[in-house]
């Protein structure tokens, strides 16, 4: 499937494990099968020693996790969102998307909709814009933070730092 030989070796020590990983990645198709081997050896992982249960014995099933994956590599919830999403299908048994819908996760991936909020964290903030300018380039992590909680957390990370590296380059 491509994965480390880590992670392969990690999950083919049990029957059940390399059965769903197997059943996951023909969900999510063989492009996303590290994504998914990441999923299993640390969240799936993580949760089933919390909860002292067997894979078949926990609410998750293969499709989950490769809705799960799917959500983060299209763009939908980041990698931080997901771990969330995880913990909630792993407790609920709900599906990742429906999780994501109810609590509102979806990320705003628009440019347009992140400028017009960089444009007022820029305005707001002329002193840092100047220090920026003036090769300060580290207040980048300030004005990302700045767009990212005016927007609730749901701008899309990569976009914002795109829409404010070409705002504040000239």
């Amino acid at each position: 499937y491509g994965i480390t030989r880590h992670d392969a070796a990690l999950l083919s020590e049990d029957a059940e494990l390399a059965g769903f990983l197997e059943a996951a990645v023909t969900i999510a198709g063989a492009g996303r099968a590290q994504a998914v081997a990441n999923v299993m050896n640390n969240d799936l992982a993580a949760h089933l020693n919390a909860e002292g249960v067997t894979v078949t014995e926990s609410r998750l099933v293969p499709a989950m996790v490769a809705e799960l994956v799917a959500l983060v590599e299209d763009g939908t919830i980041s990698s931080k969102q997901a771990k969330e999403v995880f913990s909630e299908m792993a407790a609920t048994g709900d599906a990742p998307g429906a999780i994501v819908e109810l609590k509102g996760m979806r990320q705003v991936s628009d440019a347009g909709a992140i400028e017009a909020v960089a444009d007022a964290v820029l305005a707001a903030n002329p002193d840092e814009v100047d220090a920026y300018r003036g090769g300060k380039t580290g207040l980048i992590g300030f004005f990302v933070g700045q767009v990212m909680r005016e927007m609730g957390g749901q701008g899309n990370p990569q976009v914002v730092n795109e829409v404010l590296a070409r705002k504040l380059g000239g």
